[in-house]
């Protein structure tokens, strides 16, 4: 397991499976990713909120080059309220939760 000074955890390997995660300039995890492909990704806005999360998956395209590129599998979106605190989950399929 590899940890930053701040106590970030940046790789972790567990059965041969490696994750790594990447965090921006104020400690918010931004992204993880793991060896078997999938990528998770975080955006934050202007007061470290989590605004938008995103899951993609590394495939196989189908093409004559046979290059590998990120298919999104889902994504949510958050909404707070004037204290900052979380009111809402927007979800694929038109799903939201208060």
């Amino acid at each position: 397991m590899g940890i930053r000074c701040a106590g970030r955890i940046v790789a972790e390997t567990q059965n041969g499976h490696r994750i790594t995660h990447q965090y921006n300039a104020y400690g918010n995890r931004t992204a993880m990713e793991s060896s078997l492909g999938a990528k998770l990704q975080h955006t934050y806005n202007e007061w470290g909120e989590c605004v938008r999360t995103e899951v993609n998956q590394q495939a196989q395209a189908q093409t004559q080059a046979q290059t590998t590129t990120p298919i999104a599998l889902w994504q949510a979106s958050y909404g707070y309220n004037r204290m900052g605190w979380e009111v809402a989950r927007f979800l694929q399929g038109d799903v939201v939760q208060r």
